[in-house]
Order: structure tokens, then sequence, then C-alpha cells
């Protein structure tokens, strides 16, 4: 019995790790889209690159997002037309996947996750890796 709770109080703070973990308020780094690249094709490769690059630029370390333990979600955008999205955010049963429902909602791989990085990777399009830093109070 005595290892049964045991156990159960392992899980229980297992479980709430990953979540407790990702509270808080993240800047994004960087994104990889070496993946999406390869899917298309040479001529148009060259052009993509460039415009991603571009449009990461306005992005990069200027935006945020703010995981809530309510399961709410802001992403903080640098001053664009809409400034802020709202929306909400889970992660799986098996705390392997992050799922953020806004505007667009998009499904995550968690590649790595603890109190200074996150590590996100999508098979959706457009593919990527996106990484972010834990921005301290």
């Amino acid at each position: 019995m005595k290892y049964f709770v045991f156990f159960l109080l392992t899980l229980s703070f297992y479980s709430c790790s990953k979540k407790s973990e990702i509270i808080g308020k993240w800047q994004l780094h960087s994104i990889d889209y070496s993946a999406f690249y390869k899917s298309i094709p040479m001529d148009m490769k060259e052009n993509f690159e460039n415009n991603m690059e571009i449009q990461f630029a306005a992005l990069k370390d200027k935006t945020y997002f703010v995981f809530n333990d309510d399961l709410s979600i802001q992403i903080l955008l640098p001053k664009t037309e809409n400034d802020v999205i709202n929306g909400t955010w889970s992660i799986s049963e098996k705390k392997d996947s992050l799922h953020l429902r806004t505007n667009e909602p998009e499904n995550f791989k968690i590649i790595k996750l603890d109190e200074q990085q996150m590590i996100l990777k999508t098979d959706e399009s457009p593919q990527r890796t996106i990484f972010y830093r834990k921005v301290k109070n």
C-alpha cells in the first residue's frame, strides 16, 4: 500500500510538472523552417526563405506567449494591427504535446520544456521548430 501511495504521488507530481513549467511569459527566440523548405520547389525556395527571414526579423525577441494557469494564453505581438491574440492551451495526457486554440488552432510536439527553454515542433504547414526563452519576472 505504501508503494501504491508513493506511485500516485509521483504520478501526480509528474503530471503537474509540465503544466507548471509552461506557466509564465515566454519570448519567441527563433524559428527553424528547414523542414518546410525541403517541401517546396527549388525555384521558389530562395524567395520563401527571404520572405520568412524578413517576417521573422519583425517578431524575433519582440513576441511573447503568456501561458496562464487558468489555461488561457495571450500572444503579445510587436506593434501590429492586432497587438494581442487571446486563446486557450492544453497539454496532452502523455505530456508530449501542446495544443493552442487561437484564431488558428495548432498542435505542437514538445521537444524540450524546462524552467528556461521551450522547444516546440509542428508538422502542420508550414513545418517548423520554434524556440522560446522563459522571461524572468
